[in-house]
């Protein structure tokens, strides 16, 4: 009998792929942009769906882009913390090239957009003059925004650093990895007609409050696979326990990492699952269920952990 927690497994792999392959890209005109890693995290995640995980990317194939969502669905929560989302904003650092003082940044971290417009008239705080103009840091105050209006919404940055960035744990600072990912209301919601100062989107500012990908995957869900020993032809796969975390165990561990250190007075909103569950995701936990699969009616690629638990499932050969 063998326990395997593979999707922690996957947690603690994954950082360090990222990191090679951002690597490889070091002083190369072409390179790996944020879509590209999503796209391989996405890629890495399709062989666990017998454990509850499924991978959807959207109908229209021109929606791409570094911004994804992760579903945590549990339909069979008694404590009614049935549903909790990730809308998840990646970026990835790039070295200025300075050789007397290098450092690490996410250049697109105040990435540009159109401001919302209303009745003729742009955002709050612009003038007509700027309301077709894009603005830097509207990408990430809309992130806020949006995930607001969604019960059980909680808006990240997913960091991609290349192996030349990684450091170890030191004192009170996070280690840097791969792939680290912070709360997005961690950045300041500012929107400007120009781009922020590079010390606002270097490593060192947002490294204090950095967390590792394990931390959203690994909850000690392990797998127990019992193998016949009497010289049987076929085996039974027994699934004692979704690989899945839920989600009352992930909004319990989020509003922990949220939690104000030392004497900090800084407020922050508690995390709440929801208990509603939207239409859209059931159908399609129901789909996979049944053996059907397809492009989902969505607005940007997706994966749901679906921690509502497996029944015995008999393999023969």
């Amino acid at each position: 009998m063998a326990n395997l927690d593979l999707l922690c497994s996957f947690a603690h792999r994954f950082p360090l792929l990222a990191a090679a392959l951002l690597d490889r890209d070091q002083h190369k005109r072409r390179n790996f942009r944020e879509e590209s890693i999503t796209d391989i995290l996405m890629a890495g995640l399709v062989p666990f769906e017998p454990f509850g995980i499924h991978v959807d990317f959207p109908r229209d194939e021109s929606v791409t882009g570094e911004d994804m969502d992760w579903e945590f669905v549990n339909e069979k929560a008694t404590d009614g913390r049935r549903y909790l989302r990730l809308h998840i904003q990646a970026k990835r650092a790039i070295t200025n090239n300075s050789k007397r003082n290098p450092y690490w940044y996410y250049r697109e971290l105040d990435h540009a957009l159109l401001p919302p417009v209303a009745s003729g008239r742009g955002a709050a705080g612009t003038s007509p003059s700027t309301a077709s103009t894009k603005l830097y840091g509207q990408q990430h105050t809309t992130l806020i925004n949006e995930a607001a209006k969604t019960p059980g919404c909680v808006p990240i940055y997913m960091l991609y650093n290349p192996g030349a960035a990684e450091e170890a744990r030191n004192g009170k600072l996070p280690a840097v990895e791969g792939v680290n990912w912070i709360f997005a209301d961690k950045i300041p919601k500012k929107v400007t007609i120009g781009r922020w100062p590079v010390e606002e989107k270097k490593l060192t500012k947002l490294r204090p409050h950095f967390h590792p990908l394990k931390d959203l995957l690994c909850f000690g869900h392990g797998k127990v696979f019992r193998f016949p020993t009497n010289g049987a032809t076929g085996f039974a796969l027994l699934y004692e326990q979704s690989a899945c975390p839920t989600p009352g165990e992930l909004s319990d561990r989020l509003n922990r990492l949220r939690a104000p250190v030392d004497d900090s007075t800084e407020e922050l909103n508690t995390i709440v699952a929801a208990e509603d569950i939207p239409v859209l995701t059931l159908e399609t936990i129901r789909s996979a269920h049944g053996g059907r699969k397809g492009l989902a009616d969505i607005p940007r690629p997706r994966i749901i952990f679906n921690s509502s638990g497996l029944e015995f499932e008999h393999l023969r050969r």
